[in-house]
């Protein structure tokens, strides 16, 4: 804002610094005529050579030059009033022009050519002198889940009220740029270290995107990330953008809603992760990420009711990549809703060729995916490609993720509801959620979280918590499940506790071949109630066979 009032300062004194040279000039020659008209006396010349020439009526003509002089005048004062408003005008366009060329139309804040320009001055201030300035590049988190959720006219207020709110922030000498769609930038000047601390201002700038923003009576949150780098004196502009690029992508890493400083190995992990994004992009096209099963356990039964889809990638180079390292990949780059139907479709026609058409799957959502409206449609068209019943599918979803967008989560859960699936809160007692929440949202089942699970047997306050999550569940008429039962001893205190359903190791590992296994998984227990049937009775028949061979012994005796 500075620079532009100081550029178009320079243009009206240079403007105005023409205007009135040529009003002194035109001053001066007036006076310079006057003064030699005096001193020549030529007004009484004049006057004596029109008396003496009385017939050539003189004073006639002189007055009629005299008029001539006058329109004259006022017809050029005319011209020149106009040619300085055609001027003005001009330079006004050409000051636009120059706006626009160097401010984002949007947001008013500088573009990108501006911000690499006063880069550049920085850079060159800095190696003259001592002082030294902060690059942070600022990427909004949960941006676009907002645009395509509402449209593009509540993206760009947001954007706007997001370039509002952190312009409070920062000081006038400061350059603050949208460089385009959801990516701004800062360039701070650093001359104290300790008033001027890069991490300081980033703290302050991710506490107040983390606040909610309202647009139109919606309520919008997002959050920040934020890569620094800070110049010391030998860097180019363009390095210093792309290090602070490198730390952004690493704050992206660590979670979001964070910062980070530029370090020297990040380079060689974002090559790194920019490789393992292509790879996965190639893997869902091919096939090369399978779904794996891992079973559910009724406890009153003791059989499988269901199976969990789990995400496994094999690379034929790389090897085992764990899901921990690819879905956070997906999510950012867009590719957790074709991954989720990728791995849903091919669990669906696995489970097609089970004998038991009783036994349900359950897959997990990813929180962007909360955000979909459309969500319960994608799932109905693969459920209806495959011929899967709706009722056999249980979707989960995880605390943390209801807390992003409590309504369009509640939206989406009841579509998903209303098509016949059913709905798990995951990893309960970990997250953000309340009693308001499991009333409000259509669950249907709680999955324990296994940190409380596994820690049962060694501790009392463990086992209390999984009791009262266990009573919640039995008191608001959901299901529990217990996740992470890997002994004998958990099962039967879980059993003891009366919960529903337990998964873990005991129980089976995550595993793709489930044809040969699984049917004689189902031949086993159809066998086992065979046999328990045949204890149960056989008593019985035998009790009654022998009354029927008395009663032959008494007939034959008769």
């Amino acid at each position: 804002m500075k620079s532009r009032f100081e550029s178009f300062w320079r243009w009206w004194t240079a403007w105005n610094r023409k205007a009135i040279s040529d009003v002194v000039l035109i001053v001066i020659s007036c006076v310079c005529v006057f003064f030699l008209s005096a001193e020549l006396d030529i007004f009484e010349q004049f006057h004596s050579f029109s008396e003496s020439h009385e017939a050539w009526e003189l004073d006639e003509i002189f007055m009629v030059l005299t008029n001539l002089a006058v329109a004259s005048g006022l017809f050029y004062f005319k011209m020149y009033r106009r040619m300085r408003a055609e001027m003005r005008e001009r330079l006004q366009a050409e000051q636009s022009l120059q706006e626009l060329a160097m401010n984002d139309a949007l947001t008013g804040l500088a573009n990108r050519r501006h911000f690499n320009e006063r880069l550049q001055e920085a850079v060159s201030e800095t190696s003259r002198s001592n002082l030294s300035f902060a690059v942070l590049m600022i990427d909004l988190d949960r941006f676009k889940p907002v645009n395509d959720l509402y449209g593009h006219a509540v993206g760009d207020r947001l954007l706007q009220a997001i370039a509002e709110r952190v312009g409070e922030l920062i000081r006038a000498h400061d350059c603050f740029a949208r460089l385009g769609g959801d990516e701004f930038a800062l360039l701070a000047r650093i001359h104290d270290q300790k008033q001027d601390d890069p991490a300081r201002l980033a703290t302050r700038i991710l506490k107040a995107l983390e606040a909610p923003f309202e647009i139109d009576d919606i309520t919008c949150r997002i959050g920040a990330s934020i890569g620094i780098a800070v110049s010391h004196g030998d860097e180019t502009g363009d390095k210093l953008l792309n290090n602070a690029d490198l730390a952004l992508y690493s704050a992206k890493d660590a979670g979001r809603g964070a910062y980070r400083f530029f370090e020297v190995d990040m380079n060689q992990k974002i090559v790194e992760r920019a490789k393992l994004e292509l790879h996965l992009r190639q893997a869902i096209q091919l096939d090369e990420i399978r779904p794996y099963f891992q079973p559910f356990i009724n406890f009153s039964t003791g059989r499988h009711e269901g199976y969990e889809i789990l995400a496994r990638w094999t690379h034929e180079i790389e090897g085992e990549i764990e899901p921990s390292v690819f879905i956070p990949i997906a999510e950012d780059t867009g590719l957790i809703g074709d991954l989720t139907l990728h791995m849903l479709r091919q669990a669906c026609l696995e489970a097609a060729d089970w004998p038991d058409k009783g036994i349900y799957l359950s897959l997990n959502v990813s929180p962007v995916q909360l955000r979909d409206p459309e969500l319960s449609d994608k799932f109905m068209r693969v459920l209806n490609e495959v011929g899967f019943t709706p009722s056999r599918l249980e979707v989960e979803v995880t605390e943390n993720s209801l807390i992003q967008d409590i309504d369009a989560a509640r939206d989406v859960l009841r579509k998903l509801k209303d098509c016949g699936m059913r709905i798990a809160l995951d990893d309960f007692g970990t997250g953000y959620s309340s009693l308001h929440h499991l009333q409000e949202l259509p669950f249907d089942k709680l999955k324990i979280d296994k940190s409380f699970v596994l820690s049962m047997s060694d501790t009392e306050d463990s086992r209390k918590i999984v009791d009262a999550m266990i009573s919640l569940g039995r008191s608001l008429g959901l299901e529990t499940t217990a996740e992470g039962v890997e002994t004998e001893e958990v099962a039967r205190q879980l059993r003891e506790l009366g919960c529903t359903v337990g998964q873990g190791f005991l129980f089976g590992r995550p595993t793709a071949e489930l044809d040969t296994p699984d049917i004689d998984l189902l031949m086993r227990d159809k066998l086992a109630e065979l046999q328990q049937a045949i204890r149960t009775y056989a008593p019985h028949i035998e009790a009654e066979e022998a009354k029927a061979s008395k009663r032959k012994v008494s007939s034959r005796n008769s």
